[in-house]
């Protein structure tokens, strides 16, 4: 479907959203998302368009069609918005970058 979300590669930094640090050859659907906060709305993927997606070697970044923005997998200098925890700083399932959106 358009505006689906499927994440595939090297994923042992959780860069692909799968909520692990396994790597797949063949395209997945990324299904959840990270509830940092109860927000109504804030749920599963299924609920989301995508509509645009960055890579780098060890996260992701993902905008929805509400301009909503994500990530997942490496963090822990900040590529991941701030996060509460600088140690263990891995973002498996992509959660929401509140304060940025598009």
């Amino acid at each position: 479907r358009d505006g689906d979300l499927f994440a595939w590669g090297r994923g042992d930094s959780g860069q692909l959203g799968h909520r692990n640090a396994d790597g797949v050859t063949e395209p997945r659907r990324v299904l959840t998302v990270q509830l940092w906060s109860a927000k109504p709305g804030q749920g599963p993927f299924e609920t989301r368009k995508f509509v645009q997606v960055a890579a780098g070697r060890a996260h992701s970044v993902f905008v929805d069609s509400k301009g909503d923005v994500f990530c997942c997998g490496q963090a822990g200098e900040g590529q991941c918005g701030p996060t509460k925890d600088r140690v263990n700083a891995t973002v498996p399932c992509p959660r929401k970058v509140d304060g940025l959106a598009f």
